[in-house]
């Protein structure tokens, strides 16, 4: 099957954290730790959580859950000839459950209901907006999130 698909990222030009964010992307369905960003930006623990702080004011394991939570929504959409569990664990999911609770908490619908009401809209329903420098959360639809 082709897993091919463009993938929204809450992403910077900080160049620590755009190798981060390549990094996610090309490692999205493997079991990631802080440490494992941290080394694949050649920075320590504590850098990289203040450039997340300061850059998505979020910590970086919550930015990479939103990632996973934002691929497997426009995996959702887009692909709907794969199954909601398959895209859980390709996204990095490690349960079923934990893919649907946060896929909630993310989007306010299950991912089967947002497959059926989403389907036509693509990847402008993600709610992104440029403000400032970088691209920021709606943090009011997105509140599992916030600080």
């Amino acid at each position: 099957m082709d897993w091919s698909i463009n993938v929204p990222t809450l992403e910077s030009h900080h160049p620590t954290l755009r190798k981060v964010t390549q990094y996610v992307l090309q490692n999205m369905n493997d079991l990631l730790t802080l440490e494992d960003l941290a080394q694949a930006a050649s920075v320590t623990t504590f850098y990289l959580c203040r450039l997340f702080k300061e850059h998505f004011n979020l910590s970086p394991m919550k930015w990479l859950w939103l990632q996973r939570t934002w691929a497997a929504g426009a995996y959702v959409t887009a692909k709907k000839e794969f199954c909601l569990t398959d895209i859980a664990f390709a996204c990095g999911f490690s349960s079923s459950a934990h893919f649907s609770r946060l896929f909630k908490q993310v989007f306010g619908v299950s991912p089967s209901k947002f497959r059926k009401e989403k389907c036509d809209c693509g990847l402008e329903s993600f709610c992104l907006t440029l403000e400032n420098k970088f691209l920021t959360v709606r943090y009011t639809e997105f509140n599992c999130f916030s600080q």
